[in-house]
């Protein structure tokens, strides 16, 4: 197949000229495509709404969509503003169109990975040919930080497509002049105030840190000049102002929390509790680019080695990779899905890597590749070892090891089809590295997304009831579908979506909610008839009147056994460690 989808001829007809489609390179973009859309939306709404991040934001949307509060998001019924609202806007407007499920409320974070898809082969193509372009669709929607975030409720995903077309404009934006570098620029403008509205100045941040250390690397001057021209400020102004002044104007502690707390502290102050060491990005890199990051060390040195034949194109992406983890390894606040851009442009690196070795073989890239599947093999081969020692001898590695993970535990369902996932890949990864096919060795590090939408979902989707609210919707709904749920020291984060209803959060501080505003609020303000203080339980245990189905979990349960003990009630034993206590309306006196 040709890289490029540049007709070989062209033929005069009527004073134009007739472009002849490369049916291969149709057919390849669409099966890259299909493939990318399988493991996006494929099941999509099969597993349960994960806590806490599901089900918070589902909800949020949910109330935003009921309410029709659009300006300022609540949960449950109080002010939410740990992020901006577009994104529960764009879920609510979904949820309103569909339906409250679990697929309605994931859509919008797969089409943005979609359309974001779309913007990788655009920008593949038009630099390195059709062939990478389609190859960079696969690889990138392969990545499993990618896909994983491309099915949940999220913001990270609006985020990355938001941020990378910035990135992608403000690149075009030099290979031209005049009013078309205005319009590029002004593009990117406006692309960086929409990430800004989906999660807030970071939204802003990596387009420019990106664009203005590649400026440093291509040494050109005036760049930032161009970045900041007033009408690229106005441009982003006039779309970020009207919410922000908005939101204050509703809630006037919000330009302190939102500058301040959210985004300074966030950075600078292990406030947040998602501290880590500054290499935390090295060992996350590894692991959301599996099975990929296998091909890294020798891709890069391979690059190294060539780097006087480096293109504009492959510069930029070499300062994406390296600008934006060394970014948020700076920050106090880390998690994995801050990097999911640079994962998008490791993957376009990737798919030209892949892309050289289709043209020749028996080239350096082609032996990068199959070192890499050298790599894949021993990795997959160890990880079934252990995976099979595990399921064959229950509990001996666990201990060995002393591992104590809950999250792990929970992860014990999904051994069964990894290990089937580990072996086929092993076997494939063999094969490839004796036949030096490169083709059959794309099919092995493709084969571990694969495998988690096939013999590993029904694993999946045992461990996401684990870790959701929707048996515990059941278990309550069972007792008494019309009491009050109240939560004694804890709050199900999904549980409202499911019962379609505000609970009571009987709390110290309200940060059972996982939310960072809800307790900056409550902490200055009166607190709403759905908030009860800890302290006052038993006081308004008593002033109750409907049916209160009470619940708790770990060392609140103890509290709740007291209180059933006093009222010569039983406990309700609910699922995954939730128990329920069942008080029936008083009768009015």
């Amino acid at each position: 197949m040709s890289r490029d989808s540049t007709p070989a001829a062209a033929l005069p007809l009527a004073g134009r000229r007739l472009r002849i489609v490369d049916v291969e390179a149709v057919l390849t973009t669409f099966l890259s495509f299909l493939f990318a859309g399988v493991l996006i939306f494929g099941r999509l709404g099969s597993l349960p709404l994960l806590d806490p991040d599901e089900g918070r934001n589902a909800e949020v949307a949910r109330e935003m969509a009921t309410t029709g509060r659009w300006l300022v998001p609540t949960y449950n019924g109080l002010p939410y503003l740990d992020k901006p609202a577009l994104y529960f806007g764009l879920v609510a407007v979904s949820l309103k169109s569909l339906g409250n499920s679990e697929l309605a409320a994931r859509l919008p974070s797969a089409f943005f990975a979609l359309a974001l898809l779309v913007l990788v082969y655009r920008f593949s193509r038009r630099e390195y040919g059709t062939r990478a372009g389609a190859l960079a669709v696969v690889i990138v929607a392969a990545m499993p930080l990618f896909q994983a975030l491309a099915r949940i409720v999220i913001f990270d995903m609006a985020l990355a497509f938001f941020v990378c077309a910035s990135i992608f404009a403000g690149f075009r934006a030099e290979e031209v002049d005049g009013r078309e570098q205005r319009h590029w620029y002004g593009l990117g403008a406006a692309l960086a105030a929409f990430a800004t509205l989906t999660k807030g100045p970071v939204g802003f941040i990596l387009p420019a840190i990106v664009l203005l250390a590649f400026s440093v690397v291509e040494r050109r001057v005036g760049v930032i000049r161009r970045i900041l021209h007033p009408l690229n400020l106005a441009i982003f102004l006039m779309l970020v102002l009207p919410w922000f002044v908005g939101v204050s104007l509703q809630r006037p502690d919000f330009p302190y929390y939102g500058i301040v707390k959210e985004s300074l502290e966030r950075f600078a102050t292990p406030s947040f509790a998602r501290t880590g060491p500054f290499y935390y990005y090295v060992p996350v890199m590894v692991a959301v680019c599996f099975a990929w990051s296998y091909l890294v060390p020798g891709g890069a040195l391979l690059a190294w080695r060539r780097r006087a034949s480096w293109t504009r194109a492959d510069r930029l992406l070499m300062t994406w990779v390296i600008v934006v983890p060394t970014f948020f390894s700076l920050s106090q606040s880390k998690l994995a899905g801050y990097v999911l851009s640079a994962t998008v442009a490791l993957g376009i690196l990737t798919a030209r890597l892949f892309d050289r070795a289709f043209d020749d073989p028996a080239a350096s890239a082609a032996r990068v590749v199959i070192r890499g599947s050298v790599l894949l093999l021993i990795a997959s081969g160890a990880f079934a070892l252990w995976l099979a020692i595990e399921l064959l001898f229950p509990g001996e590695l666990t201990s060995y090891f002393e591992i104590r993970s809950g999250d792990y535990e929970r992860a014990k369902a999904l051994f069964p089809g990894l290990l089937m996932t580990c072996l086929a890949l092993a076997a494939t990864a063999s094969v490839a590295v004796f036949t030096r096919r490169v083709g059959v060795a794309l099919g092995a590090f493709l084969l571990f997304p694969v495998g988690l939408l096939t013999v590993s979902f029904e694993g999946m989707k045992t461990a996401a009831e684990q870790t959701s609210s929707i048996q515990l919707a059941r278990g309550l709904q069972s007792i008494n579908s019309e009491a009050t749920v109240a939560c004694l020291g804890c709050y199900p984060t999904g549980l409202a979506f499911y019962l379609q209803r505000e609970l009571v959060l009987v709390t110290v501080d309200g940060s059972e909610t996982t939310s960072n505003y809800i307790p900056f609020y409550l902490a200055n303000e009166s607190w709403p008839p759905q908030v009860i203080s800890l302290s006052r339980t038993r006081e308004w245990l008593r002033s109750r009147r409907g049916a209160l189905l009470l619940i708790a979990r770990g060392e609140r349960v103890l509290t709740l056994k007291r209180l059933a003990a006093s009222r010569g009630r039983e406990l309700h034993r609910l699922s995954n460690g939730w128990y329920g206590l069942h008080l029936r309306a008083r009768r009015a006196s």
